[in-house]
């Protein structure tokens, strides 16, 4: 197992839900969770190294945006970890018992424990999860830009109308 070096800590910053799976072979690979005090808080796990004792998580936050723009593959994983300025490491036992955990400068990590410059999302590579997960970010994402165009539009109304109150008080001289 690679030996990293960083600032050793007590406990994760946050209170992690695992909410699903994106990539699973023989276990899990990539796993999505968010923090059950915050959930709009996402996070990202990803299996990085093993040894006799242990498995190795690199752990890093994501938020909705970031899941949009892997899900649309506009970025990638890789990206997404490097875009960090520190990430987690958490070694767990076999038992998911906590051994060791510490915050890294994203620069010190091992080149293994990036994954390649073409980790991009594939639909057929993912799991259901994933696949739900980006559906209903895609639909919120719509939504929401549906809901800036209406409220766009209403901006604009409003001011046309001002600017026709405006007219009809200069052509009927009273003063506004």
């Amino acid at each position: 197992m690679e030996h990293i070096k960083g600032i050793t800590l007590k406990s994760l910053s946050f209170s992690p839900k695992k909410l699903g799976d994106f990539l699973y072979h023989e276990g899990p690979l990539l796993s999505h969770f968010v923090d059950e005090n915050r959930p709009d808080d996402h996070y990202l796990y990803r299996w990085v190294d093993s040894g006799d004792e242990v498995h190795r998580w690199l752990i890093f936050k994501v938020s909705e945006e970031d899941l949009l723009a892997f899900f649309e593959q506009k970025t990638n994983l890789k990206a997404l970890i490097l875009s960090r300025q520190t990430v987690t490491v958490l070694d767990l036992d076999n038992d998911l018992n906590k051994k060791q955990i510490q915050l890294i400068p994203t620069e010190h990590l091992p080149e293994n424990y990036l994954p390649s410059d073409t980790s991009t999302f594939k639909e057929k590579f993912y799991d259901e999860y994933a696949l739900k997960l980006r559906k209903n970010i895609i639909t919120k994402a719509q939504e929401q830009s549906t809901i800036a165009t209406l409220l766009g539009k209403v901006d604009n109304l409003e001011k046309q109308q001002n600017a026709i109150l405006e007219k009809m008080n200069e052509l009927l001289g009273s003063p506004r």
